[in-house]
């Protein structure tokens, strides 16, 4: 069975509170190339991704976007640094004792402070990871499967030029014989 090297294949995985989007590209290349456009989220797991495209693809230039979403009310992206804060309530009240200042320290105070927040610091759960697994090897089974109606489709086209070529073949060599044959009696 003929397979085409290019090909594309999508994907979408809802669960848990998660929407994974996969796209997976792939282009004609002698050797397996994987250009991979992740959210900062994934970026650990590059590895793993580019084994799992390894195991089922071989040669090509493979491109592949993922998009994953997580809703904020099954888990926020946004986490308090703890250490940051600490250590400003702990200099504040310094500088309240050294300079004799009267008043609380209040949250507004600590709100205009930088760094308190990290925004999409979490790193990816095994859980979280078990979906996106789902969604690139749904993906990758679609671009195998594109890959493969290419080929045929490439396989039927040879063997229709084949055809054609062994026909005009077949009417020159009889086209040939016939002008011998002419040639002979003249």
């Amino acid at each position: 069975m003929i397979s085409s090297m290019t090909g594309f294949g999508r994907a979408q995985v809802s669960k848990d509170g998660i929407d994974v989007s996969v796209e997976i590209k792939s282009l004609n290349s002698r050797f397996l190339e994987i250009n991979l456009r992740l959210p900062a989220i994934v970026q650990p797991k590059e590895f793993e991704i580019r084994e799992l495209i390894r195991k089922r693809i071989s040669r090509g230039k493979i491109t592949v976007t993922i998009d994953f979403k997580v809703d904020p009310f099954v888990r926020s992206p946004i986490k308090v640094n703890f250490d940051f804060v600490g250590a400003y309530v702990k200099v504040l009240r310094e500088l309240k004792r050294k300079f004799k200042v009267k008043g609380e320290i209040k949250l507004e105070h600590l709100l205009s402070l930088p760094n308190i927040f990290d925004v999409n610091s979490f790193d990816i759960s095994e859980e979280q990871w078990e979906i996106l697994k789902e969604g690139i090897e749904k993906a990758l089974e679609n671009l195998i499967e594109s890959r493969c109606k290419e080929g045929e489709q490439l396989a039927e086209d040879i063997e229709k030029r084949v055809k054609m070529i062994s026909q005009k073949v077949d009417l020159i060599q009889k086209l040939s014989e016939e002008n011998l044959r002419e040639r002979q009696k003249s």
